[in-house]
């Protein structure tokens, strides 16, 4: 696995303290920014139960060699943003996967295992040969995994997101569709 730290919040913990006791203070944050101790601040807000403050901090990673169920994981649990490169649209040069450990230690497995993958990159190269495109390729790559997860923080696009959607729902359930075939949406209503 290879983790690379691209960008970051300068000044993190400062940043975070002084948006977080913005919210029990008559002053704002610019005003407040050099004046806190942040570390005393963030026990005592993030104590209290406040934990949104901590989103103020942005940390962007480059994360390579790792598993899609991994990626799958991080992504099903909205821990951050993810923007991770797309198997249905961008063709493979060469296999790429990542062994899991109770595999390795195992000789037999291994073999086993090893086989499958080829059988899977085999299939792709031919299918790809053939002319079919790689978002159709992509059922014969399930097995291919470890390709770069770029992790994005996209918070700040969210209201423009929302925005543009309007009252049509569907658009963003068929927008992050991977490989699914059915839409999953959900509607309520509710009165305050």
């Amino acid at each position: 696995m290879k983790v690379k730290l691209l960008a970051c919040t300068p000044d993190a913990d400062r940043i975070c303290a002084a948006a977080g006791n913005s919210c029990y203070s008559e002053r704002c944050s610019a005003e407040i920014v050099e004046d806190i101790d942040p570390e005393k601040i963030l026990s005592r807000i993030v104590g209290m139960g406040h934990h949104s403050v901590i989103e103020h901090a942005v940390f962007t990673f480059s994360v390579e060699g790792v598993s899609r169920a991994l990626t799958h994981q991080l992504v099903r649990h909205r821990i951050a943003s993810f923007s991770q490169q797309s198997q249905r649209y961008v063709s493979m040069d060469s296999a790429s996967f990542v062994t899991p450990h109770t595999v390795e230690g195992n000789k037999d497995a291994a073999e086993i295992y090893d086989s499958v993958m080829d059988t899977i990159w085999d299939a792709y190269r031919k299918l790809e040969d053939l002319g079919i495109p790689a978002e159709d390729v992509v059922v014969a790559s399930t097995g291919v995994i470890g390709l770069p997860l770029d992790i994005t923080p996209i918070k700040n696009g969210i209201p423009d997101l929302i925005a543009s959607l309007g009252n049509n729902s569907r658009d963003a359930a068929e927008g992050i569709m991977t490989t699914d075939t059915a839409l999953k949406e959900i509607a309520l209503s509710f009165e305050t």
